[in-house]
This record gives C-alpha cells, structure tokens and sequence, in this order.
C-alpha cells in the first residue's frame, strides 16, 4: 500500500480561514458588483443555512433557525448582514425571509445570574437568560483537543453578577469578556476529554448550553450516516457510469447493518433518492442528538485532469473535537485497506462543521479512476470496507478526546 505524508494542519487551517474571512471581506467591500443598497435595513429571518464571511465563500457561522437579524445590501442573490465595527457575514437571498424595514435596536442583555446543572446521562447544562424573543446571532469557536470553548454573541452585552457552576460535572470555569460593538465573548474552560460537543437551544428569554458526554465505545452510541447528495444532485459519475449518489446511499445501508451488529444506534439522513441540503443533514445530527456524523462520499478530478490521478481515499474535520476520531479513522482505514491513503485533511466543509458531535466526512475511494471503480463494486472488497470503517468507528470513541 501506497501512503502519501498527511496534514493535521488544525491551526493553519484555522488561521488561512481567518485570513481569507479578513482579506475577503475587504475585497467584496472594495469591489463588489450589483449591490444593491437599501434605503432603510431590512429585518430578516434566518432559515439556519451557514453563512459566509463574503458571498459565495466557505462556510463560517451556522445559525440558530429562527434567528432575526439586520440586513443591509443585497448583491447578486446574497443579503450582508453587519456583524460588529465592519465585520460582516453573508447569506443566500433564498435562506432569509425578509419581514420589513428594521431599525437597530437597544442591544441583548446577559443576566444576572447564569446557572449549570448535571443531567442523568452525564451532559452539563447551562443556562443563560438573555432578553428577547427571537433567537439572537452567534458564533462559536473552540480551543485545540476541545479543552475550552468560546461563545460570540451578537448585540449583547452583559449584566452577569453570579454565576453557580458544577465543578464535578466537568466544567472548570466560565468567564465573560466585552468586545467592541455591543459584542459578548463568553468562555467556557472544559475537563479534557469528557465532553464531545454541545447543543445550543434558544427558548424565549434564555439560551440553553448543552455540553455532551463523551461515550468511551461504540456500542450504545448513535450514529448518523450521511450518503452525500441525492435526488437533483448526482455528485460524480463513474468510469462505467457509477453514481456517487446511488453508490453512497448503498454504501450506508450495508455499513448500518454491520453498525447495529456492534450494538450501535444508526441512522440515515436519508434513506432513497432525495434533495437535502446541509442544513438539514447537520439539523438532523443536532436534533436526535448523534455521537458521531460519519458523512460518505466518494472522489472524483475536475473536469480536464486525469482520472487515474484521483485514486485513493481521504478524511475530513473541521472542529476540535473531531480531530482525534478523524485521525483514528484514517489510520485505521490507512492500516486495513489496500487503497491509496490521500491523507488526512482539516476544512471548512458544511457537514463538518457542527459543534454538536464529532463530524468527519470520508472520501471512500475514486469512483473516476476506471480500476478503482471496478474494486469499489466487488462485493468482496464491499464487505471488507465496511468492517473496516466501522473498525474506525471503534477507535473514534476511544480516541474521541482529540489527545
């Protein structure tokens, strides 16, 4: 078996995202084409599609579906929504609907007393009363490992005087820091290793912070399988003809059953021929709750570019928590597979980027390159694949803490 030297590259990629969110921004600023300028902003409603720091670039915040925002320029089929002191985000016109003229109102108010609990299944509640009725924007961020987590909420400001934490639920500090423009940093230091992700729940006048436990095996836990695209999107076509759409959802239903053998809980984001968006495959893995978002695809070559160039497999993450059980996955598949290992790749892909739980998507192999197609449909190596990506499963919750 052939293996190519893999990235980690966590911090740079994070740091060539900022850039690009930084420089992009500054750019569509300067030149952008078909703005079109309101007189008065508009207040819209998020329908909880990721939004870009410029438009059509990568994905950056995912927002709370129902959230109401301002939005101040429209440019080719793309709202901007101010963010603070010159820093925007933008949306696809078609995920926003706009309910009217709107004027900026008194900023959001934190307090005054912030309280956690430890739920029966090992989760740590918090819960932060903050005024309104619609859900507010925010953004999140998370320290390497998952260690520590930052909340950034938007047109809030804080009137906190008492804060009742849990120590023995895990949870080692929680403090609050003012940005400039009615923004609100709240930090959360974490145990290392005992959580995995967490739930944001917006309920008039308070947002509820869920931080998940991490189950140690894969029995018992529950995860949601995600073929990729589906109905109006085929994603590649074969050598022979092979669609990655019908091959993915195959995929999946033979790796469920091998799953629930082990004793895990499985589920499908979807089960035939349909149209689903990424919001709606991270909605579903947010909703049950999973413990692991596994979404499967397969490789192909831009249009022009050798095929044979293109054969191999390859992980994805984005989040902290995602890191180690990306990398127990890849080496597992590295150590069991007689396929080309094209590395371990962090990136801002919508699926990956959820908070809720780890989210890797896995690249199972070339569908382009004519041989590889060929092997991919082999029942035998079938069979061989999906005992080894759910050996990879395996090692993900034993190495979910991203140490």
């Amino acid at each position: 078996m052939r293996t190519r030297t893999s990235r980690s590259a966590h911090d740079i990629g994070r740091l060539a995202l900022l850039l690009a969110m930084l420089f992009g921004t500054a750019a569509a600023e300067e030149g952008a084409v078909g703005e079109s300028p309101w007189e008065a902003p508009q207040r819209v409603r998020l329908d909880g599609s990721p939004l870009s720091a410029v438009p059509g670039g990568s994905y950056w915040i995912l927002p709370q579906p129902g959230a109401e925002v301002l939005a101040d320029r429209r440019q080719e089929g793309w709202l901007r929504l101010p963010l603070a002191l010159g820093l925007y985000a933008w949306c696809p016109e078609e995920h926003a609907l706009r309910l009217g003229a709107g004027a900026p109102e008194e900023p959001r108010r934190l307090g005054p007393a912030v309280h956690s609990r430890r739920l029966e299944n090992g989760d740590l509640e918090l819960e932060l009363p903050i005024t309104g009725v619609a859900a507010p924007l925010w953004r999140e961020e998370a320290g390497e490992g998952g260690a520590d987590w930052r909340l950034i909420l938007e047109h809030t400001v804080s009137r906190l005087d008492w804060i009742v934490l849990d120590p023995a639920a895990g949870l080692q500090g929680l403090d609050w820091e003012p940005r400039p423009g009615d923004e609100l940093e709240l930090r959360v230091a974490l145990a290392t290793g005992r959580f995995q992700g967490h739930l944001l729940r917006w309920e008039p006048g308070r947002l509820l912070l869920t931080l998940r436990h991490r189950p140690t095996r894969l029995k018992g836990a529950r995860v949601l399988l995600d073929p990729g695209h589906g109905g109006a999107e085929n994603g590649c076509v074969g050598a022979s003809g092979t669609l990655e759409k019908e091959l993915a959802l195959s995929l999946a239903r033979e790796l469920k059953a091998e799953l629930e053998r082990a004793g895990a809980q499985v589920r499908l984001t979807r089960w035939s021929d349909s149209t689903l968006s990424l919001a709606a495959r991270v909605e579903q893995a947010r909703a049950w709750p999973a413990d692991c978002l596994l979404s499967l695809h397969y490789n192909s070559v831009p249009e022009g570019q050798d095929p044979r160039s293109a054969d191999g497999f390859m992980v994805f993450s984005w989040s902290p928590w995602s890191a180690g059980p990306a990398r127990a996955l890849h080496e597992t598949l590295a150590r069991r597979l007689p396929l080309f290992d094209r590395g371990l790749h962090w990136r801002s892909l919508g699926v990956c980027r959820t908070f809720t739980c780890p989210a890797l998507l896995l690249e199972a192999g070339s569908l382009v390159h004519p041989e590889e197609e060929a092997l991919l449909l082999e029942p035998a190596f079938r069979k061989r694949q999906v005992r080894a990506i759910r050996r990879g499963l395996e090692a993900c919750f034993r190495e979910g803490d991203g140490s």
